[in-house]
């Protein structure tokens, strides 16, 4: 009986550390990617400056933090997104895109992309 009962609080213990990881993933499942070469989109979304740079941005759920200044277009191919800028923010759906020098009529600093 003895042996059984040790088990059994093994397992259980076990079962606490286990749940005690799961716990701990992170919350954020979004992640940089390579973006592709132009004109391709990334497979989610992408912020393109007008010096070059693309930063592109994929995965579930989540936010990344980013500090890009410049960028003229935020585009989504495959998820839901909100871009923050300095200023405001922009919804995306899937196949959207906007270009903030025809919106805005001039370039923003991105600070953040949330994958909805």
């Amino acid at each position: 009986m003895r042996v059984r009962r040790k088990v059994a609080a093994a397992a259980l213990a076990g079962g606490i550390l286990a749940g005690g990881v799961a716990l701990a993933a992170p919350a954020s499942a979004i992640s940089k990617v390579t973006c592709p070469t132009p004109p391709t989109r990334a497979y989610g979304v992408e912020v393109s400056t007008d010096y070059g740079f693309n930063a592109c941005y994929a995965g579930s759920v989540g936010a990344a933090t980013l500090n890009v200044s410049r960028v003229y277009l935020a585009s989504s191919q495959w998820n839901y997104a909100t871009v923050w800028f300095v200023g405001g923010y922009t919804k995306l759906a899937t196949y959207s895109s906007v270009n903030y020098n025809v919106v805005l009529g001039h370039t923003v600093t991105v600070y953040e992309v949330d994958i909805t």
